[in-house]
C-alpha cells in the first residue's frame, strides 16, 4: 500500500496512531478528554441541525478555547 497520509498528524500532536472521530453530533469535551488522557487530534462535527442538537451554544466556544484542542490556524504547513 502507498504513503502514509497520517504521518503528519502524527508528527503534530506526537501520537503512534492518530484517533479520528469524524461525523460526529456531540463535540467531545476537552476537559474529559484530558482527565482520561485521551488524544483525538482530529474530529468533525455534523453542522446544520445536528449542531445545536447535540451542543449546547457555550460548549463549541468552550472547545475551541481549550488549551487541550489544536484549531486550524494552529497547525503547522503540512505542504
Amino acid at each position: 500500500m502507498g504513503g502514509d497520509n497520517n504521518t503528519p498528524a502524527r508528527n503534530a500532536v506526537g501520537s503512534q496512531v492518530p484517533v479520528a472521530l469524524h461525523e460526529n453530533g456531540p463535540i467531545p469535551d476537552p476537559n474529559r478528554l484530558q482527565s482520561t488522557s485521551t488524544r483525538r487530534p482530529r474530529f468533525m462535527t455534523w453542522n446544520s441541525q445536528y449542531l445545536p442538537q447535540h451542543n449546547s451554544v457555550a460548549h463549541p466556544q468552550k472547545v475551541y478555547a481549550s488549551s487541550y484542542v489544536i484549531t486550524r490556524d494552529e497547525l503547522p504547513d503540512f505542504r
